[in-house]
């Protein structure tokens, strides 16, 4: 656990004997994704999220034990789990059968957002595990032309809602969300990962991809890339214009990494 930031240590060992006292014989293993994986973990901003690796699908029994543990778990923070095969890893996660998840202390039985191919990417090329046997990289499924295919839908859906919804009410948004790590940082620097994994096919943190981007961004972009990555850094920001350029210039952003998307070639990397 030598790269656990040590406000994530404890919370990780105690998810440990959580379940081993709730669902004793479930878990193989830990796996954590997200920011903690990628070293962009920051204080009070940042869940802890992470891929736990199962013997057997979760039955009832064990899904009320695993209601016991996040319950316990949250607060004092998010820890936020799919539970998994190992052979689910293998292959497609949008074939796996149910997966179930724990998303701010409620566990579901299924729908998990997060078996997806970025999350096995992240663990395919930056595996940190914390508990049980570590991934190799050969045993996590890895389609490029999928992956990329997933994050491209992921910006023509998902993105261009909030990109129209920026430009309606953008103007009209709180001044704090510029200053806010879930305001405008989290909207310019979300889309700019999944472009940064289009153009690589890898992964990336938020940060990491705002560092990248900066200076491939159409000139006039790059303030408002800069001020998300203060925002993320915990810095103290000031605007660099009225809010309401701010978030013009964010709707911009957005709308200007959905069209270079589409423009890479579907299956090759640059």
């Amino acid at each position: 656990m030598s790269r656990l930031p040590d406000t994530v240590r404890p919370v990780v060992e105690r998810f440990v004997r959580l379940t081993a006292e709730h669902v004793p014989d479930l878990v193989e293993g830990v796996h954590l994704v997200g920011s903690t994986a990628l070293d962009d973990h920051r204080d009070g901003v940042s869940d802890v999220d992470a891929v736990v690796v199962v013997h057997r699908r979760p039955s009832t029994v064990d899904l009320d034990g695993l209601r016991l543990v996040h319950r316990q778990l949250d607060p004092p923070r998010p820890f936020d789990a799919i539970y998994v095969l190992r052979s689910d890893l293998a292959a497609d996660p949008s074939q796996a059968d149910t997966v179930p998840f724990a998303h701010e202390g409620e566990v579901h039985a299924d729908g998990a957002f997060e078996a997806n191919p970025a999350t096995w990417l992240t663990l395919r090329d930056h595996p940190l595990t914390v508990h049980g046997v570590p991934l190799t990289r050969d045993e996590v499924w890895c389609d490029p032309a999928v992956v990329r295919r997933w994050c491209r839908e992921n910006l023509d859906g998902y993105w261009t809602e909030l990109l129209q919804l920026w430009r309606a009410v953008g103007a009209d948004m709180p001044d704090d969300q510029l200053t806010s790590p879930y305001g405008l940082a989290w909207g310019v620097l979300g889309p700019l990962r999944l472009l940064f994994t289009i153009d690589t096919l890898t992964t990336t943190s938020k940060s990491g991809a705002g560092r990248w981007a900066r200076d491939r961004v159409a000139p006039h972009l790059g303030p408002v890339v800069d001020m998300a990555l203060a925002v993320r850094s915990g810095q103290p920001v000031v605007p660099y214009a009225p809010p309401p350029q701010v978030w013009s210039d964010g709707a911009d952003l957005i709308e200007w990494v959905i069209g270079h998307a589409a423009s890479l070639p579907p299956n090759a990397q640059r």
